[in-house]
């Protein structure tokens, strides 16, 4: 449940459940053996009230199952190496698979303190890099002297062309 449904649900105030939360026992992390990371922007909650403005922080998930592991504050590499640091080695030799996208930072930290692992790209990011060469492309033509539309629409029928006719 999100942290405005357990105030609504229990009548409490936001200060009072914030409180609740921190004193709460937190599982201890384990590393999954597919460890997938992505980056975001937020606003710090100090931040916010100061008035600065949005940063980066990093998502860690279980790309078996889904499942959240953590969120940490920055996306540098010396922030993602620190938190895998955090692991024990036999814990980060055990890690299989790591799926980012291609800021280098993440693949950079993930060969320094996970050996094992593959680092992948994650299809999304692929799929965007792909769909924005064609946008790309497309805009070139249309920009062309002397362009024919006959020629916009050869790459655009190719752009939403079936994948298995491609192949």
């Amino acid at each position: 449940r999100s942290f405005a449904e357990i105030t609504r649900g229990c009548g409490a105030s936001a200060d009072i459940v914030q409180k609740v939360v921190d004193a709460a026992p937190l599982p201890k992390l384990h590393l999954p053996r597919h460890l997938c990371v992505d980056e975001f922007h937020a606003f710090s909650k100090r931040g916010a009230f100061e008035g600065q403005t949005k940063q980066f922080w990093t998502v860690f998930v279980d790309g078996s199952d889904g499942r959240l592991v953590d969120v940490i504050e920055g996306h540098d590499k010396q922030s993602v190496e620190a938190w895998l640091r955090r692991f024990p080695k036999g814990e980060r030799l055990a890690v299989r698979i790591f799926t980012c996208d291609m800021f280098d930072a993440f693949w950079r930290a993930a060969k320094a303190q996970l050996p094992n692992a593959t680092v992948c790209l994650d299809k999304f990011h692929v799929v965007a890099l792909v769909k924005n060469a064609f946008e790309d492309a497309r805009r070139r033509v249309n920009k062309r002297p002397g362009k024919s539309t006959a020629d916009a629409k050869k790459i655009w029928k190719l752009h939403v062309a079936d994948r298995a006719r491609l192949c």
